[in-house]
């Protein structure tokens, strides 16, 4: 009884977070330190933020289309991530050829195509290039036997989902995460709207957990997962909706399970590495003012960069430079509307510097500049391109793009 007491603790303050944040209240939002410190999905999956972007792009516009079904299975098991479905578009009728032109034109920009920390888009066991094997071996087969997959009259939520599941790749789990989304759409008539649920690992995992028994991360069936999570779900829905407000549907209480689990590990000291950590806005974190540094260019020589052991990706330059505009704008309490340069805008000012510059100066930069020049974010950045690379190209001779870090300090040599 305590395991299920603390689940039912667990889903009430994930939700006092989100009512606070969304209440505008400062950062924490909480005092519990591991709910503090690491990523947790909302207890609802309609709160969250790749779901509101599916709802908005595909949802909601064609809400009567007898394949949003197969735009959904693109949407979550291939993607899952809504930048990139702006840039596919609505995928009926499906086009293999333009989604695979879509996310390498994302990756040879380095930008995000996949969102793969929630759960995993790859095709397990097959080798060779993301898109292409998503394309040939799920989605262009689910797409050539659609009337065979697609949702039919009188259908329950179980009934499609179990023969979506049998298509190519698929599994319970991807075909839950459809119907979780299709059911806002169509199919609302269903007659276990609010009781289908298919079970992932970390549910799997999370209802052994709360039975006191070690963590299997296979049962013997599905039909006997969802017998004992039956059970939980009804003994919880009431307890649930009168602490919280909410009456959760059983694939959210399905989704609390696998986030409890996840919960439980940290709280165990498992798997640490593995769980992204929450890191709040720079405005709800503020930091003490720091003085912006002096720029100044890093006396490296060609061959000092042949020599560099460590070569990073253009993304990976992105998500650092991200990182220290955070620290550096969470730090400028003056302004604390500066609002950091979109993933496109790093990528596109990332094509044009050929030079090598330290990262902690390309900060530092900006900081002087946004001391006396009201502008917006790329255009700070054109200044230093202007002002810091022909001149350093031209004494550097300098072509070769590459990206290192040494052991003393953070050296940016962006590809043009």
């Amino acid at each position: 009884m305590l395991a299920v007491d603390s689940f039912i603790a667990f889903i009430t303050e994930r939700e006092a977070i989100r009512q606070r944040r969304e209440a505008g209240q400062p950062w924490p939002w909480t005092d519990d330190r591991i709910l503090r410190k690491y990523y947790f999905c909302n207890v609802e999956r309609e709160n969250d933020k790749q779901t509101k972007g599916i709802t908005a792009l595909f949802r909601t516009p064609h809400k009567d289309d007898p394949n949003l079904w197969f735009a959904l299975l693109v949407a979550r098991r291939a993607v899952n991530w809504t930048p990139t479905l702006a840039d596919l578009g609505y995928p009926i009728p499906w086009n293999p050829e333009h989604f695979k032109s879509v996310i390498r034109h994302r990756q040879k920009a380095a930008l995000k195509a996949y969102e793969a920390q929630a759960y995993k888009v790859m095709v397990s066991g097959q080798k060779g290039e993301q898109a292409e094997l998503i394309t040939s071996a799920v989605l262009s087969p689910a797409w050539e036997q659609r009337s065979k997959y697609g949702p039919r009259p009188n259908d329950t939520l179980s009934s499609f989902a179990n023969r979506l599941a049998a298509a190519p790749f698929m599994g319970t789990f991807y075909s839950g995460q459809v119907v979780a989304d299709l059911k806002y759409a169509q199919l609302r008539d269903a007659p276990d709207w609010h009781t289908f649920a298919m079970s992932g690992p970390g549910s799997r995992r999370g209802l052994d957990r709360l039975q006191g028994k070690p963590p299997r991360k296979y049962w013997p069936s599905e039909a006997a997962w969802y017998s004992e999570f039956r059970q939980l779900y009804d003994a919880v829905r009431e307890p649930i909706r009168q602490a919280t407000g909410l009456g959760l549907h059983a694939q959210d209480c399905q989704n609390a399970l696998c986030e409890f689990d996840k919960y439980l590990r940290l709280q165990n000291g498992e798997g640490e590495r593995s769980v992204r950590r929450y890191t709040p806005p720079p405005a709800l974190n503020p930091q003490p003012p720091i003085a912006p540094t002096i720029v100044r260019v890093k006396e490296t020589t060609m061959s000092d960069i042949e020599n560099t052991t460590e070569n990073i990706t253009v993304g990976e330059q992105i998500a650092r430079l991200q990182k220290r505009w955070r620290e550096v704008a969470a730090a400028d309490v003056h302004t604390p509307k500066w609002s950091p340069p979109t993933e496109l805008e790093w990528s596109a000012w990332l094509q044009q510097v050929p030079y090598i510059v330290l990262l902690e100066d390309v900060l530092g930069r900006l900081e002087a500049y946004r001391g006396s020049v009201r502008t917006d974010a790329s255009t700070y950045l054109s200044m230093i391109v202007n002002n810091d690379g022909p001149k350093f190209m031209a004494t550097r001779g300098l072509s070769r793009p590459k990206f290192v870090d040494d052991e003393d300090e953070q050296v940016v040599f962006i590809p043009r």
